[in-house]
């Protein structure tokens, strides 16, 4: 009999909905940061990003509360169909059995059930995206902080220092908070994309009612018994279980208990991200649907890849990250449409073309992960699945120009990296470029900035770091040693410092940046390393030897995660 696989699809609709309401939020944020921008610089202050925020928190409030019918009905619809299927499915094994099968529509037990997990469900997707506003002004708030700090010290024009707050504010999407449940509850714990965590909680509550649908069933028709199902790459703690029978009522001993397989528990069955899900057993009637043989064969399945063994489920965690990032850019292509439209409505073109740079970027790392995902199922055997890999709001336009982007750095490319290894093919190229090595690597690694950022898309943190360390090799050689050794000193501090902010500038991943630039490892003056070294008692001529003799010197534990070598 084919199995339900309703949780394939049933938050289909849902996630499209949210997914529309995330680029509402990033779009009310975007334009919102734009026209900060407009702003002259001398009137950028705390109480403008404030005033400014105060608006953002406003218009996302409306935004959800535009949703928020919308969303309720879909869960509705979800619920009860879930509803549905789930007893049609039942009620194939109570007919076989001969046994009188259940109403479709639920008795009045199951309807409570279903009603329970609908205001359950839309309680906390209200609860969730109510937080969404104050994320938002959040994120509004920083990317202006970033942009203020940017253009007040002078380390970027306004221009620029707008697209790094653009940046930021796309980086991870519209978010939501969980705070924590002590005292006032205001402290936030952690944050999570709003799609993403939409997707969990509604995924999460269609599995665990639809489990008690067929349990409260199975008591109905006066069974105890209930098949689990199983599937190849299940997580570790599952397959120990999945497969096998469950006697709820404990009276069957030669069976499992529902404490067994950790029902009602977080990381158990009908836990969160459970995709299992169990059937009524009839003893003497139903036959189990695979042997304990089978189900060692599938817990121990491997696939190959590159050439080495691995187990499914590794296999097929690797394939859910593929297609996250995936999901991801495509999000993040959607956002920057956004902002680039909106950037020439307000006549800003230079913005545009500069956003521009990071849409094209952001294209070129999506084809070569699209490139990735297939070449990795091909290996692995495991099916393409398309649908994960949709973001509802990454339609024919957008896609159309994400094509158009590659090729056009494709082409700029052409313009910069030596002819005798550039790829002769887009294809070829964002393979290549995507984890370059050799003679790639070094080609990428000697760029001047100004280069590198027209093919930003090539230089991930890996390629950054060889960038960072080969023009930091350079700096003594760039001193002018007809002056005084002082001068040379703050010469190789100011070069290092320059090629830091530099490097700084390629991340995609703004957020990060940003902690850099704040955090311990923020960039320090000269007067910092002077007083550092100079505490040693040493005299001014060691220090200086000391500082220029640092300057060109990249730490050692950083380098050794990306493989830099001496």
């Amino acid at each position: 009999m084919e199995q339900p696989n309703y949780l394939d699809y049933c938050t289909d609709d849902i996630e499209e909905l949210y997914s529309k309401l995330q680029d509402s939020v990033l779009k009310t944020v975007v334009k919102r940061i734009i026209k900060y921008g407009e702003v002259t610089p001398s009137a950028w202050n705390d109480i403008k990003i404030l005033q400014e925020s105060g608006m953002v928190y406003d218009d996302v409030l409306d935004i959800v509360s535009e949703f928020t019918q919308l969303s309720q009905s879909a869960v509705q619809e979800m619920f009860t169909a879930a509803k549905v299927e789930n007893i049609k499915y039942d009620n194939e094994i109570y007919k076989a059995a001969g046994m009188q099968p259940l109403k479709e529509n639920g008795s009045p037990a199951v309807n409570q059930i279903v009603r329970g997990a609908i205001n359950k469900t839309n309680g906390n997707l209200k609860n969730l995206t109510m937080t969404t506003a104050r994320a938002a002004q959040d994120k509004f708030i920083d990317a202006c902080s970033i942009a203020e700090m940017e253009i007040n010290t002078g380390a970027y024009d306004v221009n620029t220092a707008i697209r790094h707050a653009v940046e930021f504010a796309i980086q991870d999407g519209a978010n939501v908070y969980y705070y924590n449940d002590e005292e006032d509850g205001t402290i936030v714990t952690a944050k999570r994309n709003i799609v993403s965590a939409v997707r969990t909680a509604v995924l999460t509550g269609v599995s665990q009612t639809t489990g008690e649908i067929s349990l409260e069933n199975a008591k109905k028709m006066g069974t105890d018994l209930m098949e689990l199902s199983a599937h190849i790459g299940a997580r570790p703690s599952h397959s120990v279980w999945q497969g096998k029978i469950v006697c709820f009522s404990r009276r069957k001993t030669k069976y499992l208990t529902l404490a067994d397989i950790g029902y009602g528990e977080i990381d158990g069955f009908k836990g969160i991200n459970c995709r299992h899900y169990w059937f009524p057993f009839i003893e003497g009637v139903s036959t189990r649907t695979y042997t304990d043989e089978q189900l060692e064969e599938m817990n121990n399945a491997t696939v190959n890849y590159n050439g080495n063994e691995i187990p499914v489920y590794v296999a097929t965690q690797k394939q859910r990250k593929m297609e996250r990032q995936i999901r991801f850019e495509r999000s993040q292509l959607v956002s920057y449409d956004t902002a680039i439209k909106e950037a020439k409505q307000n006549g800003n073109t230079e913005l545009a073309d500069d956003l521009q740079i990071n849409f094209d970027n952001i294209a070129t790392k999506l084809k070569a992960h699209e490139s990735m995902y297939k070449e990795y199922c091909n290996q692995t055997g495991l099916p393409v699945l398309s649908e994960r890999l949709q973001y509802p709001a990454f339609n024919r336009s957008v896609s159309q120009k994400a094509v158009h982007s590659v090729k056009r750095v494709f082409n700029d490319a052409k313009g910069i990296i030596n002819p005798e290894i550039m790829p002769k093919t887009v294809e070829e190229f964002t393979k290549v470029c995507y984890n370059p090595q050799g003679k790639m690597l070094e080609e990428l690694s000697s760029l001047s900035f100004e280069k590198a950022k027209q093919i930003n898309s090539l230089y991930n943190e890996r390629v950054i770091r060889f960038w960072y360390d080969h023009h930091n090799k350079g700096i003594k050689a760039q001193l002018d040693t007809s002056v005084s050794l002082e001068s040379q000193a703050r010469q190789a501090c100011a070069l290092r410092n320059q090629y830091k902010s530099q490097a700084r500038a390629l991340m995609l991943d703004r957020e990060k940046a940003k902690g850099l630039n704040e955090g311990k490892e923020k960039i320090k003056p000269f007067e910092f390393y002077y007083n550092k070294y100079k505490k040693d008692g040493l005299s001014d001529d060691d220090v200086y030897r000391l500082i220029i003799d640092a300057s060109k010197r990249t730490r050692q534990s950083v380098n050794k995660k990306y493989g830099v070598t001496e």
